[in-house]
């Protein structure tokens, strides 16, 4: 999408669209997502200026790359601020739910996970201690043929 004349008109619509905040971040002050993404217009299409920012000042986005805000503010589209990641790699910088498990060091009871934490199926962790109580509760309900 990066041709001369998408630069050019891109180039002059996000400089006179942004706000730039103390922290350095450009701050879009056009519309913006209900995810927080600022967008524009170019063609009749729309187009999320971040991603536009990138093009234009740093050149095509790489095939299967995202644009990651390393400033985590998504309506920023300074593009000392942008940087084109993996989707696993942006998915792990931010502050969701698989994010946070993947910087945990311990299972949800607290128990810290060792070097070389065996893995289930899916991949997930899993915690030794607990894996074993689960396994002891398993064989007394057998045996017994009840829990207790």
């Amino acid at each position: 999408m990066a041709d001369a004349a998408f630069v050019t008109v891109m180039k002059h619509k996000l400089l006179l669209g942004r706000q730039v905040m103390p922290n350095g971040c450009w701050q879009w002050m056009g519309a913006i997502t209900s995810y927080g993404y600022g967008v524009t217009n170019y063609q009749r299409r729309q187009v999320r200026v971040h991603r536009a920012a990138y093009e234009v000042w740093k050149g095509q986005i790489p095939a299967g790359l995202h644009i990651d805000h390393l400033c985590r503010n998504r309506a920023c589209l300074n593009p000392d601020h942008l940087e084109a990641v993996t989707s696993r790699e942006n998915t792990l910088r931010g502050e969701g739910i698989t994010a946070n498990a993947a910087r945990s060091n311990a299972c949800a009871r607290g128990h810290i996970y060792p070097a070389g934490v065996r893995r289930d199926k899916r991949g997930g962790r899993v915690c030794n201690i607990c894996h074993a109580a689960n396994e002891r509760a398993a064989r007394s309900i057998k045996a017994t043929g009840s829990a207790s």
